[in-house]
């Protein structure tokens, strides 16, 4: 409970500073903060699915895929002790969410 109290503590500050310096609304960081949330579900559930609508569909899948289960498998995040391991990510800018970016653009 405290680390989601922590979390919209942070959200709201930043907000609330950025308003200060750019002056728009307070809440617009807020609106813009779930705005990509939900992009990136929907970017997500998409990588998911196998949608002949949606652009390189086919391709985002296969490559998210590849991501779960080849280079970043469930094994690699626990030890045999249930501790998390620490996992890098190769590239900020990978082929399959290259979508996500340009939904986001939008």
């Amino acid at each position: 409970m405290l680390i989601i109290l922590l979390m919209w503590v942070s959200i709201i500050s930043y907000s609330i500073l950025v308003s200060a310096i750019t002056g728009c609304h307070w809440w617009e960081m807020i609106a813009h903060y779930f705005g990509i949330l939900f992009v990136f579900y929907l970017w997500h559930w998409q990588a998911h699915q196998n949608l002949s609508w949606v652009p390189f569909n086919k391709e985002c899948r296969r490559l998210h895929n590849e991501h779960h289960f080849k280079v970043y498998p469930p094994s690699k995040y626990f030890g045999k002790d249930g501790a998390a391991l620490e996992i890098t990510h190769d590239s900020f800018f990978t082929q399959h969410e290259m979508l996500m970016y340009c939904l986001l653009a939008v």
